[in-house]
């Protein structure tokens, strides 16, 4: 369904009808209705709630001759549901793992017509659980690898995989593209129109694209279509891609022309960091994080999780790419996965010269991953909670961890409610809030069982409450300054910093108030562009002479 020309500014109900055929040739009506809910730009906070991982019971059912029905059964997830919905979200945030192929029934992959059905069937049960929180509020839908029948997915630009390989473990995707295309519409045909539509290989659809909400402009990635296959790196590696070789350097699985994102998606995220119609900060949707937030240091996985090429820190090029772009826009990343839930400052060429991220937590989940170093942080000092600091991962990318909800080993009775195997997983969900008039970035993780409205319940995971500014999305060291911009006429503009030595955008930002002083990282001539950009609203300063100190005398702008 589409219209056009929709008004924004008000509440709309709506209802869908369907008309069932019956067994005598009847047809029943069918209804769905919710609410298509105004734009709130008029609120200072909007809170987007962050979910992943939605496996459905614990083990198999059929897969053993008993089943414990009790605490195995975590479907339709309804102790969690009205949790989440107390939170009151303006946008609601399903990063991938909406299904799983194994999870509550075998995967079955063939005949095509028969796996169309058996996935319809997983998708189903997700729109049970979660179809009363999205029918009043927007949402955005991301399908990641267990949506596409795959463990591990590196989509290699959408080749096929390889015969004999229906689980993709050399890359490429194992169904076939009319189902794939099928999966994708399910999830993501609500979403703004893909920004370059050209279909990937095989006719595989895309739908990278961005959107605006509340004043908040989200950019909306696919990071694994367009990934690399872990065949380019000539390392000893387990089925699924964890190198698990005896001293090799990890920089060498770096190889030229590996990708992560794509160049498609890098040009949208440059064009995206400069557009800012509609929107005071920014943030990125995507699947998984850039790093590898996970440890090799301790029991039976010693050597096959920190240099996981299924991880978002490897190609470490083209994860430094990606970070670039986004810091262009000051833009925190949220994303799931990884059932770890971690907030994380990244560093590129320098620790925190990057953006932040925000992991959230499995929904429910059977994999343990765990952040737990036996060594201390690279320069020896310690955050304020467990397990943080400044680190390396596994591929050697810079990481200042802030927080992680490690999953408990051996909880005590009591620990935990019931199903105590579920909630020792640290599963649950996180929230966003964005405070557009401070300019803030607030991010809690919540356990699935803690009533937000009421602390005997449970409460945030240690560590959450983090709160960040917009600025800290960019946060590396100036090494000049250009003039003060006094802006007269416009509350709020915008304002471009672009060297004129490479013709390089450094950063745009929709500043708060009327006067900016820009930084820029090395000496030099610049361009500054200051209004609404894409109208013609804008003025252009050329020339701008950048200093090591903040001295020259303030430039007036008049719009």
């Amino acid at each position: 369904f589409r219209v056009e020309r929709w008004d924004t500014t008000r509440d709309y109900a709506f209802r869908v009808v369907y008309w069932l055929p019956g067994a005598a040739g009847q047809k029943r009506a069918c209804t769905w209705s919710g609410t298509i809910r105004r734009d709130p730009s008029d609120r200072d906070t909007i809170t987007v709630a962050s979910l992943s991982g939605v496996q459905q019971v614990h083990g198999q059912i059929g897969a053993a001759g008993t089943y414990r029905w009790a605490d195995h059964v975590w479907f339709p997830h309804a102790d969690m549901v009205p949790n989440v919905a107390k939170q009151l979200p303006d946008l609601f945030f399903f990063a991938g793992d909406q299904v799983y192929e194994d999870n509550p029934t075998r995967v079955v992959r063939e005949p095509e017509e028969v796996a169309h059905l058996d996935y319809l069937y997983r998708w189903f049960l997700w729109c049970w659980s979660f179809g009363d929180l999205v029918r009043h509020t927007p949402c955005v839908c991301l399908p990641d690898d267990h949506d596409a029948y795959q463990g591990n997915l590196w989509g290699d630009g959408g080749r096929p995989a390889a015969p004999g390989d229906p689980g993709g473990l050399k890359g490429g995707y194992g169904m076939p593209p009319t189902w794939l295309n099928m999966m994708q519409r399910t999830q993501t045909s609500h979403l703004p129109d893909p920004v370059d539509p050209t279909p990937a290989e095989q006719g595989i659809g895309v739908y990278f694209t961005a959107l605006t909400l509340g004043g908040i402009g989200f950019a909306i990635l696919e990071d694994r279509k367009f990934k690399s296959s872990p065949d380019i790196v000539k390392a000893e590696k387990t089925l699924d891609s964890h190198i698990i070789e005896r001293d090799y350097d990890t920089r060498k699985a770096d190889v030229p022309g590996a990708q992560l994102l794509g160049e498609r998606q890098l040009r949208f995220l440059r064009n995206f960091a400069e557009d800012w119609r509609g929107q005071e900060m920014k943030a990125v949707l995507s699947q998984t994080i850039f790093c590898n937030l996970q440890i090799s240091s301790r029991g039976a996985t010693v050597g096959q999780l920190a240099k996981d090429l299924a991880s978002g820190g490897w190609p470490q090029s083209g994860r430094a790419a990606a970070l670039r772009e986004m810091r262009r826009g000051f833009m925190i990343h949220l994303a799931g996965d990884q059932h770890l839930a971690s907030t994380i400052h990244h560093g590129i060429d320098d620790w925190e010269d990057g953006p932040w991220s925000l992991c959230s937590p499995a929904i429910a989940s059977q994999y343990v991953r765990y952040w737990n170093p036996i060594y201390p942080p690279v320069d020896g000092k310690r955050l304020a909670n467990p397990f943080s600091g400044r680190y390396e991962d596994g591929f050697h990318n810079q990481l200042t961890v802030h927080c992680v909800a490690n999953p408990v080993q051996n909880p005590r009775p009591g620990d935990f409610p019931e199903p105590m195997e579920l909630h020792r997983m640290a599963t649950g969900y996180a929230i966003v809030r964005f405070n557009k008039r401070e300019r803030t970035i607030r991010m809690e993780v919540w356990p699935r069982y803690a009533d937000p409205t009421d602390p005997k319940t449970g409460s945030q995971y240690p560590g959450w409450p983090i709160t960040i500014r917009q600025m800290d999305n960019y946060r590396r060291r100036p090494e000049a300054y250009l003039p003060e911009i006094h802006v007269k006429g416009m509350d709020h503009p915008v304002i471009q910093v672009v060297d004129e030595n490479d013709g390089e955008p450094v950063y745009t930002l929709r500043i708060r108030g009327e006067r900016f002083r820009p930084h820029v990282f090395r000496e030099g001539s610049y361009t500054v562009k200051v209004g609404e950009l894409g109208t013609r609203r804008v003025r252009t300063l050329t020339g701008i002479r950048a200093e090591k100190e903040p001295t020259a005398k303030p430039i007036s702008v008049r719009l």
